[in-house]
């Protein structure tokens, strides 16, 4: 599998599924295809749900799940072995997630995952449990990440994992909130600086506030007119209300192209707000342009 995220504190269900949705936005790779988020509800109880294709966006809401404080999803490519459950352990009182192969059984004969909430369950802190884990199994191809109701977090790479060359990393946990991100086989144009920004937009999640970059959306169809400059601007959430577009060339017959272009000013409220990353295909029909189903119809903006 090829990321998992773990967060604890007030939006953990938003920020793991921010998390998930700002990779699928920024990266490209084995991303996309399945998930499975599992969380705990106010009244302490674990409950789960996952789909096969369409990543993040496929899913839908899910009750009680942006109100969660503990929260992890697992994703990847898509059509994995049933049942997707396997992927992602939980009970009441901890959630075991990761990459790689975390359903595998280890060195005691039970999935990695399963043994390290076993682990919890009878008082080891979920560092500790995920450490002695992947020690007792330094060449599984696995890493985990274990989160508490309770709000504590542990996570690690076996050593097996740790030689890989396209590993990716984030974590951050003060003041009664925290992450862990673990993943790989996702690839980014500026490596460093998007894995950042996708820990920064987790954590602003968590925290309340805003982060260097955000996600808008180009939601439905709206009017596209020909302009000196391109422009972008956005309904208050984060919806795309109309675009200009100085590209002097419109197809002679609907078609799809690039709608939202790279580094293009956005607009929302008045005044410019950043520009963005990544980029829309959409199908453009005269003056109008209309998402593509098949197609990513959100994009990164950074922050000016």
């Amino acid at each position: 599998m090829t990321i998992g995220i773990a967060a604890y504190g007030s939006g953990a269900g938003r920020a793991v599924l921010n998390g998930v949705l700002a990779t699928e936005v920024l990266g490209c790779g084995s991303i996309g295809g399945f998930v499975v988020v599992s969380f705990l509800d106010d009244q302490g109880l674990h409950r789960q749900f996952s789909g096969q294709r369409g990543g993040i966006a496929a899913l839908g809401a899910y009750d009680g799940l942006t109100e969660a404080r503990c929260a992890a999803v697992i994703s990847s490519g898509p059509d994995r072995p049933e049942p997707l459950s396997q992927f992602l352990a939980g009970d009441g009182m901890a959630l075991v997630t990761g990459h790689r192969l975390p359903q595998r059984p280890g060195a005691s004969g039970k999935p990695l995952n399963l043994s390290a909430l076993e682990r919890i369950r009878h008082g080891q802190a979920p560092q500790d449990a995920v450490r002695a884990e992947l020690d007792e199994n330094a060449e599984a191809d696995c890493g985990l990440i274990a989160v508490t109701s309770d709000g504590r977090i542990g996570f690690a790479n076996s050593a097996r994992v740790r030689r890989r060359a396209d590993l990716i990393e984030a974590y951050r946990s003060e003041h009664g909130r925290g992450y862990a991100l673990l993943g790989n086989s996702i690839h980014f144009n500026r490596p460093r600086q998007t894995v950042t920004a996708i820990g920064d937009l987790i954590w602003s999640t968590l925290a309340g506030n805003n982060s260097g970059c955000f996600l808008a959306q180009l939601a439905r169809p709206v009017p596209v007119s020909a302009a000196d400059e391109d422009r972008i601007d956005l309904d208050e959430t984060g919806d795309v209300l109309r675009i200009a577009r100085a590209d002097p060339w419109w197809p002679a017959s609907p078609g799809v192209v690039t709608v939202v272009y790279s580094r293009t000013p956005v607009w929302q409220g008045g005044r410019q707000v950043g520009t963005c990353i990544t980029e829309v295909f959409a199908r453009l029909d005269g003056e109008t342009a209309s998402p593509d189903p098949s197609r990513q119809t959100r994009f990164a903006v950074e922050r000016s």
